[in-house]
């Protein structure tokens, strides 16, 4: 992996590119799809991060299967991370584009921490609940925490929400705790 600050430089040049170009979505569309052909076909892979094919080799080859498939100026692009020895970080160069374009177009992202896998469909129904109470388009990815005993726990722009049995837990103690004080203090005042 390289230099974060090589990445997110990378990205950004991409990404004002795209942007002066309006194509923004379809540049993102075009990452996300050579970003999954990659992923799922690791030899192809293994063969243009490979140190012992020339150069010119995996270029000809990448115009050869991509070309109709990407935009002439996605497949210069990726031709230029060839020669630079920097598409084996294609993944999170598609993933630091991915966050300036979401920002671009004011979507926030978010974690729901689960101690289990959630499906697509509930996924996008916390994401429609989000959006309805922050009026602000949401997308959230799921991490798992076996740390909690049930329920999960979202985090969005800095702000946890909590629908967990330990913060229902948590809320239980503390007023307990509040109530146990104030009849103390009552019986303090009352002496």
């Amino acid at each position: 992996m390289s230099d974060n600050s090589v990445i997110n430089k990378i990205a950004e040049g991409l990404f004002d590119n795209a942007k002066e170009n309006n194509l923004i979505k379809v540049f993102q569309q075009d990452l996300n799809f050579l970003v999954y052909l990659l992923k799922t076909n690791d030899r192809y892979f293994s063969f243009l991060t490979s140190p012992f094919v020339d150069i010119k080799e995996k270029e000809e080859s990448l115009y050869e299967v991509f070309k109709g498939l990407l935009l002439k100026e996605t497949l210069k692009f990726i031709s230029i991370l060839i020669e630079k020895n920097l598409i084996k970080d294609i993944e999170e160069i598609k993933e630091a584009y991915d966050d300036l374009a979401d920002k671009e177009i004011h979507i926030l992202k978010g974690i729901i921490y689960s101690p289990f896998e959630i499906d697509e469909k509930t996924i996008h129904k916390l994401e429609a609940s989000f959006k309805k109470y922050l009026k602000q388009n949401v997308k959230l990815s799921v991490i798992i925490d076996t740390s909690l005993i049930c329920g999960i726990k979202v985090l969005i722009n800095g702000t946890m929400y909590e629908y967990s049995l330990n913060s229902k837990l948590e809320d239980l103690k503390e007023n307990i705790l509040n109530e146990r004080l104030k009849s103390l203090n009552l019986a303090e005042n009352e002496e």
